[in-house]
């Protein structure tokens, strides 16, 4: 709760010190690992990111089953996803992937997909998730586009051929 105090009053480093400090505990509540995931995900700490998705997923799938939290897996399936590929461990993002696929997803999910099976060399799945992208979240299609092309052509940094 301390954490949760410091988050809605904006101050982040605290936050996520009292995050990390309630997991040293050892308790089995999805979000304050859910939100150290995400920090971890935007500064690019994937192996981080991953076992705090990990764990989010792990607590999750404990609880009862409401309606919101089967949104909240297909988003840290996804997100878990995104990590994995950008470990370049692939046949367990693609494992994450289908994982999430037995939830409501959201809109740009399959910009992730793209992007694993761009890592992956599938020009025809990287097509097929693109078709979905322009469908449910055309705002990504360009920069999703984009980015698997350079995937695709080898030229991207994060994925040198």
């Amino acid at each position: 709760f301390v954490g949760l105090c410091f988050e809605m009053g904006g101050a982040r480093e605290q936050m996520l010190q009292w995050y990390e400090k309630a997991g040293e505990i050892g308790h089995r509540f999805y979000l304050p690992y859910l939100k150290l995931a995400k920090a971890a995900h935007s500064a690019a700490q994937f192996e981080k990111a991953k076992i705090h998705y990990q764990t989010a997923i792990e607590c999750l799938l404990e609880m009862s089953e409401s309606e919101q939290d089967q949104v909240i897996l297909g988003s840290a399936y996804t997100n878990l996803t995104s990590c994995l590929t950008m470990l370049h461990r692939y046949p367990e993002a693609e494992k994450a992937w289908k994982a999430a696929q037995q939830y409501p997803a959201q809109p740009g999910a399959d910009a992730t997909a793209a992007i694993l099976y761009a890592a992956m060399g599938n020009p025809e799945k990287v097509a097929e998730h693109i078709a979905q992208l322009q469908i449910k979240f055309p705002a990504w299609v360009a920069q999703t586009r984009a980015m698997t092309q350079q995937i695709l052509n080898g030229t991207h940094p994060a994925f040198p051929q």
